[in-house]
């Protein structure tokens, strides 16, 4: 009877409470630590998204404003050695083109045409600044500078971002 009962110990096979909660322990730590990475994988992802959304349209808005202003014949306002949060030029027989922020957005104008917006709705543009830096007889020079913000209604620390812009054109 006993050579049974010790044989029917070994024929029984399982885990202990111990072993389970072991096993369940290890695959909790395996699971949270890949769910971990992933979440910090995503970040990284929407993060870089956000930069190049904000630098795509800043480099937009460069890009028009230089093509722009070299195309241009004369500045309106601001006039020489004043700033401003708007210019108007003359470009042609076009007169006046506006450059402004509207509603978050940087707009221009020309003539009675409606606005066209240069950023997307997913920046905020904010500090518009020219600064006409034309010296006495020479050609046009202006300055500008630009704020864009991500938009980012659920203030998620991964769309974060925002930049500032500037650069400077003369008009030939």
């Amino acid at each position: 009877m006993i050579k049974n009962r010790i044989s029917l110990k070994k024929k029984i096979k399982g885990f202990t409470l111990i072993e389970s909660l072991l096993y369940i322990s290890l695959v909790s730590v395996v699971l949270l630590s890949f769910i971990g990475f992933i979440t910090a994988i995503v970040e990284s992802q929407n993060k870089t998204l956000t930069i190049n959304e904000v630098n795509q349209n800043g480099a937009i808005v460069v890009d028009y404003l230089n093509n722009y202003f070299r195309s241009s014949d004369s500045i309106n306002s601001p006039t020489a050695g004043n700033s401003a949060n708007s210019l108007s030029l003359v470009n042609g027989v076009i007169n006046p083109v506006v450059v402004n922020i509207t509603s978050g957005a940087i707009q221009i104008t020309e003539g009675a045409n409606p606005a066209i917006s240069l950023t997307s709705s997913n920046v905020i543009a904010s500090n518009l600044t020219f600064k006409n830096l034309t010296p006495t007889g020479l050609n046009e020079v202006i300055h500008y500078e630009f704020i864009l913000t991500h938009v980012n209604p659920d203030n998620r620390s991964d769309l974060n971002y925002s930049k500032t812009f500037y650069g400077s054109a003369y008009f030939r």
